[in-house]
């Protein structure tokens, strides 16, 4: 039978219950839909950023990341309460720097990735910056109103 996420062909004893069982998925992609999100709260100015990942290594290839984002169901149930969902990939994650002056409007904030980030570091550096009065964000001076 070939595995409706991967498409790699593998054994499954079939019967007629089973036949168009969709969870007959191959047993990589089973110990991949096995992951508990994971679960990181960085602290922010009139609130709280909560990262939920759903794999701890930082590079994954394209093919495992496209399977693991099939259970991101876990992760947006875990984040239902949140006044704000964000969910990112590696584009958003270069540009992210120019997202948190807007996240402090909302009190508790759900970034839901499929790997791990170094969100609380990036915000930190931010946070420096912002102490000052600017960061840059692309090169650009970009001025911060407290």
């Amino acid at each position: 039978m070939r595995c409706p996420l991967c498409q790699a062909m593998h054994v499954v004893e079939l019967t007629f219950a089973n036949l168009y069982d969709p969870r007959n998925i191959c047993r990589e992609c089973q110990a991949l839909a096995s992951l508990l999100p994971r679960r990181e709260l960085i602290p922010i100015q009139g609130g709280m950023i909560e990262h939920i990942y759903l794999h701890e290594a930082v590079n994954l290839d394209h093919k495992t990341k496209n399977i693991i984002a099939f259970f991101l169901e876990k992760a947006l149930k875990m984040a239902i309460s949140h006044d704000l969902i964000i969910i990112i990939e590696d584009l958003e994650y270069q540009t992210f720097p120019i997202w948190f002056a807007l996240f402090e409007g909302f009190g508790a904030v759900a970034i839901i990735s499929i790997v791990w980030m170094d969100i609380a570091a990036k915000y930190n550096a931010i946070a420096e910056r912002k102490q000052a009065g600017r960061f840059t964000a692309g090169g650009h001076d970009v001025i911060i109103n407290l």
